[in-house]
């Protein structure tokens, strides 16, 4: 895990971000716009969210370092840190997260991954109403034993964010969270991954599961991961064999849905069904 620090506002303006003097990484949301630039600057790793924070990581001391405008709460700085910072951090030091929540079924996780605004809080929060603990929220974190007995996930701090149309479905109870709530700790155990869920909404038809293999099971999570850069082609590599390797080992799940509100508890049975069917098939 990493350290953060927060500097105060004067140091903050010593580190400013000039994409003439950077070799950078765009990255842009569901719209095509840029939200975040990634760079390298000696030691260093750079992160720079416009109109929040920058924030460094040393993948030797396993530090991180904020740099937050004057006008950027200390809240959003955390927020900013949990919820792209730290995985890009991970990732970069050579872990693989998925974009991704998750719950935890009988001593297993099973992550749902999608572009934003899908669904992969909505599921995961709707399966913990039913009693199924969620285990991630936005960021999975993936690991292989290194000897082909399996792909295993790490806890991360989370909180969970819904949308309004969500916590209008399932109640103002649900509307306060804080990094405090579901926040877990290094000494907790892994959990071996059972499934993974590539969310789909489709209007064309209620509600389909199918099973995902091969090439098209790789190409989904390779979509849906963190990935802190392209150039560094090593760790790119490396990253596409770990993929490789959590795609043949991982069942993976391709579940197109309608978005209505009344099929959620559909969806959510026919989940836990599916999960259901592969710890029976399971020797």
């Amino acid at each position: 895990m990493f350290e953060l620090s927060i500097c105060c506002p004067e140091e903050a303006a010593s580190a400013s971000f000039t994409a003439e003097a950077a070799d950078f990484d765009v990255w842009r949301d569901n719209n095509g716009i840029p939200c975040a630039y990634a760079y390298s600057s000696g030691d260093k790793n750079w992160m720079h969210l416009p109109g929040l924070a920058q924030f460094s990581f040393d993948l030797e001391t396993r530090t991180i370092t904020a740099f937050a405008q004057s006008s950027t709460s200390r809240e959003s700085v955390i927020d900013a840190y949990y919820r792209t910072v730290l995985p890009m951090a991970l990732q970069a030091s050579g872990h693989e997260v998925l974009h991704a929540s998750g719950v935890r079924i009988d001593g297993h996780a099973v992550a749902f991954t999608a572009v934003s605004g899908t669904g992969k809080s909505t599921f995961a929060h709707a399966l913990s109403r039913r009693g199924v603990p969620m285990w991630a929220d936005d960021a999975f974190l993936l690991a292989l034993d290194g000897q082909g007995r399996g792909v295993f996930t790490q806890p991360l701090p989370f909180r969970v964010r819904l949308r309004t149309s969500a916590l209008e479905y399932f109640g103002p109870a649900d509307v306060k969270q804080s990094w405090l709530i579901g926040k877990m700790t290094e000494n907790q155990a892994q959990l071996p991954v059972s499934a993974i869920f590539v969310l789909d909404r489709d209007p064309s038809l209620s509600l389909e599961i199918k099973r995902l293999t091969g090439i098209a099971a790789f190409q989904a999570l390779l979509t849906n991961s963190y990935c802190y850069s392209l150039r560094a082609s090593a760790r790119k590599r490396r990253m596409i064999e770990n993929y490789l390797s959590i795609a043949g080992q991982v069942p993976v799940f391709h579940l197109r849905f309608k978005a209505e509100w009344d099929s959620m508890p559909a969806i959510t049975n026919a989940i836990l069904d599916t999960v259901d069917r592969m710890a029976a098939a399971t020797p």
